[in-house]
């Protein structure tokens, strides 16, 4: 249950996956941050169920706060995914309110809360499944992009690498 009272209506992604999932992950056949499950809500909010194994706690029993920052950048990136936009996230900000237990069912949500040309405002937060207790909250900026922005940043690793001697 959300915050507001509602259920969202989760709906798996393709045959055995409930995820969008990265590259990486597709080879891995699962989510790296723990998403189990996604879907787009009718008032335009993401929701997700996920999980923090044990290769990310942090104290005994807890997930690492990197963890959480990490999972907070994924759930407001796949919103606007879900939106069908490229968007990068330009700043984060996270409020540890609870912790974060590992192995344990979570759900997460993210939403717009506001937009100023190719600038979007998304919050977002993660909740402990069974109780509906928020455990964390997130403000991010995500700053609209088209694909050729990562054959740019290629080109400009390439540049920095190479040195001001034109070595690498």
């Amino acid at each position: 249950m959300q915050p507001n009272g509602t259920e969202p209506n989760w709906k798996p992604v393709g045959d055995d996956l409930f995820a969008v999932l990265c590259p990486p992950c597709r080879q891995l056949g699962r989510c790296r941050m723990g998403m189990e499950e996604e879907t787009l809500a009718a008032d335009g909010s993401a929701h997700y169920r996920l999980r923090c194994g044990p290769e990310h706690e942090g104290g005994p029993g807890v997930a690492h706060g990197g963890w959480i920052s990490g999972v907070f950048v994924e759930i407001v990136g796949h919103l606007a995914v879900q939106m069908e936009q490229l968007a990068v996230t330009g700043a984060l900000s996270v409020t540890y309110r609870k912790p974060v237990p590992i192995n344990r069912p979570l759900t997460a949500r993210a939403w717009l809360a506001g937009k100023d040309g190719g600038k979007w405002t998304v919050e977002g937060s993660i909740h402990l499944a069974s109780s509906g207790t928020e455990l964390a909250h997130a403000t991010a900026l995500l700053v609209e992009r088209e694909m050729s922005h990562y054959t740019r940043a290629r080109e400009w690793l390439g540049r920095e690498e190479a040195g001001s001697d034109g070595t690498a």
